[in-house]
């Protein structure tokens, strides 16, 4: 599991990171890419922490699975 840098942590660095990906037609994550960069480690843990996740259900169009692009933000605050 994808955890908070200690020397980060340590340092009081935080941020987001932004992820785009994709599902594909099998519900498989794929095309992982940062957008936007908070620190180089921050980037490696919120990659880490989305390849954590299981198999996703497709999106689908018409009834056929299909491919979707997401965006979301990986917010990493120290508490």
């Amino acid at each position: 599991m994808a955890s908070f840098p200690p020397i980060l942590r340590e340092a009081g660095i935080g941020g987001v990171v932004y992820l785009q990906f994709n599902i594909n037609e099998y519900g498989n994550i794929q095309d992982e890419t940062i957008l936007k960069s908070a620190h180089p480690k921050l980037d490696k843990a919120a990659l880490e922490a989305l390849r954590c996740i299981p198999r996703l259900e497709p999106g689908t169009q018409q009834g056929r699975p299909v491919r979707v692009t997401y965006t979301i933000p990986v917010r990493f605050t120290i508490r």
